[in-house]
């Protein structure tokens, strides 16, 4: 009985937690321009977060360091431009408590009932009044699967599977369509806020 109380109340919670939700809204994706789901369009937007310190491998430094803390790795770097990146990373569910890459409570639902993922960008630049500043850009991602007939007993088994490889899948006019294909669905500024509140602790 405290079980089923437990997991009731947990699912009200999350529901409650998905009301407003920003990115997750279901139709957003069939509604939006297609310049608006790419990584491209939402990491040219303006930063929230700006970091400044006197050194630029202090600055860098810091950069690839509190990205562990966060548990992204580091996927691309461009030293001479000042531009890093990190490995998508799955985002957490809600009883991942020992991961700080979510920070906010509706986020949590949201990628507790889908799948989301997140990328860090940081840009470093030298500042108009001296020293050199980073901004911090946090870009999500949603997922889409092709949705599989699930007719059979079999079929429901391999519908939580992936599929075997060269296995394709047919839309409805025709065109081969990927398995999973991931779209930019907006960034989050709870989580620029808090690497950037970290990143400035390590700087001077």
């Amino acid at each position: 009985m405290i079980r089923r109380v437990a997991i009731l109340s947990m699912t009200a919670l999350l529901s409650g937690c998905v009301t407003d939700s920003r990115p997750a809204a279901p139709g957003a994706f069939i509604n939006a321009k297609p310049d608006t789901v790419t990584v491209g369009y939402w990491a040219a937007k303006p930063a929230t977060v700006r970091v400044k310190a006197s050194d630029y491998d202090q600055l860098w430094n810091a950069c690839d360091e509190v990205s562990h803390k966060y548990l992204f790795w580091v996927d691309r770097t461009d030293y001479r431009n000042g531009v890093m990146t990190t490995q998508p990373l799955i985002s957490k569910c809600f009883f991942e408590f020992w991961r700080s890459d979510v920070v906010s409570l509706d986020e949590t639902a949201n990628s507790s009932l889908a799948t989301f993922r997140r990328t860090v960008r940081y840009e470093i630049s030298k500042a108009d009044d001296g020293g050199y500043a980073a901004v911090v850009k946090v870009i999500i991602e949603r997922s889409s699967t092709f949705e599989r007939r699930v007719t059979t007993a079999v079929q429901y088994r391999d519908a939580f599977t992936a599929p075997p490889p060269g296995t394709e899948f047919h839309g409805d006019d025709g065109t081969v369509q990927p398995y999973q294909t991931w779209y930019a669905v907006g960034r989050d500024p709870e989580l620029e806020a808090s690497i950037g509140k970290s990143l400035q602790t390590m700087v001077k």
